[in-house]
């Protein structure tokens, strides 16, 4: 964050646990391609519902899940921290296989992403590295108000980091981009996302 006299930005990065929460659902439920996101950046144990769904009960799931993502994606808070609304998720009652998948799969998720958050911290890559990403967007603002020539313009910025396969990125907004850990992972190709849509801002 940098803030002057006459102006200020700022880049916030942010870990999205209704995201991440949602494609852990779709992954741990099999449903597939569904959503634009790839799978989940780790195994993820398959839920099985008992007694088994029918197809049209699937093909439903699908349906539902498909709805949950592009209501979360187009309506996300202005700094990004949205919560996950269980463990009992009254607001899905009304998609009954969704909502049997998400009772079912909240506490797996809840592991799965402890695991992983201590793994990060392990290998170096946890709430260290994203001290560093965010760190690292001094020196590119600076690089962009030296092509401007002039300081940069108030603008304050979100970037939602999803634990998803593949270095991949999608704009969710002029001041909001949703990433891929492995792309927030290489400062080199997460600072050549950001360079046009800072300097847009700035």
């Amino acid at each position: 964050m940098r803030t002057g006299s006459e102006a200020s930005w700022e880049v916030t990065f942010i870990d999205p646990a209704d995201l991440f929460f949602a494609l852990y659902v779709r992954d741990a439920a099999g449903l597939g391609d569904v959503g634009d996101a790839p799978p989940l950046d780790g195994p993820v144990p398959r839920w099985r519902p008992a007694p088994p769904w029918s197809r049209t009960q699937r093909d439903a799931a699908g349906r539902q899940w498909r709805l949950w993502w592009t209501t979360l994606l187009d309506h996300r808070p202005d700094d990004g921290a949205a919560g996950i609304d269980g463990p009992d998720f009254p607001t899905s009652t009304g998609t009954p296989e969704l909502h049997a998948a998400q009772v079912a799969t909240y506490h797996d998720a809840l592991r799965w992403q402890s695991v992983r958050e201590a793994q990060a911290e392990a290998y170096g890559t946890g709430t260290t590295f994203t001290a560093l990403r965010a760190m690292g967007m001094l020196p590119l603002v600076k690089e962009i108000e030296a092509r401007l020539g002039r300081p940069a313009s108030a603008f304050s910025y979100v970037v939602e980091v999803i634990p998803v396969r593949g270095k991949r990125f999608w704009d969710l907004g002029v001041e909001h981009l949703l990433i891929s850990d492995e792309l927030g992972m290489d400062l080199e190709s997460l600072a050549d996302v950001l360079r046009p849509r800072l300097a847009a801002l700035a």
